[in-house]
């Protein structure tokens, strides 16, 4: 408990320093648990302008959960963090990456504007879910992640930050001809001084880069879902393993 209480007595001031010294805003994924337990640390992040999305309540397997059981654990996240924050989630993170299968229904159910469990692109686009519905995918990141870093052991604090510098050089080049996202997942419990040291200059590093945009997962989805030109794909093609599933729904 100590390891994740962490995240709260340093990690998120220190993050939210280093935001409000960059003038970046940013989308922070709230637990539902976490928020009941920290409302204060809550309505701070929110109060520094950053949008307040779901992450589902605790680290229950939502995999397995039934289409209720999983709607249920969606809908009481939101609504803590509504009561918390006065924001209301629209984006959504699911424990682990591992929603049911029901996921895009209930999260349309829901009210949802996008998730972010998926890492096939890196640029967001939209999944047509039927006739009437869609959402917008805004892409995860698994190898620019400070879990796969410090956790897995994968990289040192020099190897990340060199791992963003190559990637970002690489997807601004290629920025020149088509559209272009680069993802970074930080985590509260994880943001120790060197961490913030390296994330603070790499996010300084962007920023001198002409035409680089800093965007809340909020802003991303609202974009891509009104850009004329943004891949639209049928949720059968995107996800094949269920075909049908919402075809009438």
């Amino acid at each position: 408990m100590t390891w994740y209480r962490y995240g709260v007595t340093e990690g998120i001031p220190r993050a939210l320093e280093m935001f409000k010294r960059l003038n970046i805003t940013v989308t922070s994924h709230m637990a539902g648990k976490a928020v009941e337990m920290y409302p204060d640390t809550a309505k701070s992040i929110v109060q520094a302008g950053h949008e307040a999305a779901a992450h589902g309540w605790d680290w229950s397997t939502q995999s397995t959960m039934t289409e209720e059981q999983e709607k249920a654990f969606i809908k009481k996240n939101v609504d803590i963090i509504k009561e918390v924050t006065g924001q209301r989630a629209i984006g959504f993170n699911a424990p682990g990456l591992r929603a049911s299968r029901y996921i895009l229904h209930n999260l349309n159910a829901l009210g949802f504007k996008y998730h972010i469990d998926d890492v096939s692109r890196d640029e967001p686009f939209v999944v047509q879910i039927n006739n009437k519905s869609e959402i917008a995918v805004v892409p995860y990141t698994i190898d620019l992640n400070d879990i796969f870093a410090y956790e897995g052991r994968h990289f040192s604090d020099g190897d990340l930050q060199d791992a963003m510098k190559r990637s970002f050089d690489q997807l601004y080049e290629e920025a020149g001809s088509r559209r272009r996202m680069m993802s970074i997942a930080i985590h509260d419990r994880l943001m120790r001084p060197d961490h913030a040291k390296t994330m603070g200059e790499f996010l300084s590093y962007a920023q001198q880069k002409q035409g680089v945009s800093f965007m809340k997962k909020l802003d991303i989805a609202d974009y891509i879902l009104q850009a004329p030109n943004a891949i639209r794909e049928p949720i059968g093609i995107v996800y094949p393993f269920i075909p049908g599933l919402y075809q009438g729904s």
